[in-house]
């Protein structure tokens, strides 16, 4: 189980944040509050960051939580 929840949080790093998918923060949270708050996070982090990119370090799971080192990079170019 822990590495098909790595692959899971792989999966969303790469579709929703580096691939700007916010139609597929769904597929990701059940909750349709929290699809949305995080749809209207990201997309503040795009238009501050346009070329906003998440580099995935390290991953550690056990059991049914990943935990992950990431590196954030991008040129702030907007509000």
């Amino acid at each position: 189980m822990s590495e098909q929840n790595k692959e899971i949080v792989r999966r969303y790093y790469d579709e929703v944040l580096n691939g700007r998918n916010l139609d597929a923060v769904g597929d990701y949270f059940a909750d349709e509050r929290m699809v949305e708050g995080v749809r209207q996070g990201c997309f503040s982090y795009f238009t501050a960051f346009p070329d906003l990119h998440v580099a995935l370090d390290e991953f550690v799971a056990e059991g049914d939580r990943v935990f992950l080192r990431s590196t954030m990079t991008g040129t702030h170019d907007g509000e």
